[in-house]
């Protein structure tokens, strides 16, 4: 059907944006369970107890699974540039300001 069309992917740039959305959730979601679990949990502990396990996740978490999960979202500058470049163009003329706000926000979080 028409609607059934309109979610299909007609570009290599869509493709990547849907996945630097993927990756972005994932990302967050590893801040929210670090930020709603993890360090809580880390605060019950004697503080020598906390700090080892800290330093044994600081070592293990970084991996290249990791790297990409949670980097793997800025990919979205690949889109953002071609958009601004005007290689490619979108039915929603704001695409571009949404995916530049999108990329920067990630990129500049300091969080």
């Amino acid at each position: 059907s028409a609607v059934a069309m309109d979610w299909y992917l007609t570009s290599p740039y869509e493709l990547i944006m849907l996945t630097s959305v993927i990756l972005n959730a994932m990302a967050a979601g590893i801040i929210i369970i670090f930020s709603n679990t993890i360090m809580p949990a880390l605060s019950t502990l004697d503080p020598n107890v906390g700090i080892n396990v800290m330093n044994t996740i600081n070592t293990i978490i970084v991996n290249p699974l990791f790297i990409i999960v949670f980097f793997g979202g800025l990919i979205s500058a690949i889109p953002t540039v071609a958009m601004i470049q005007k290689k490619v163009s979108y039915n929603n003329p704001a695409a571009q300001y949404y995916a530049l706000a999108s990329t920067l926000v990630y990129f500049l979080d300091d969080s």
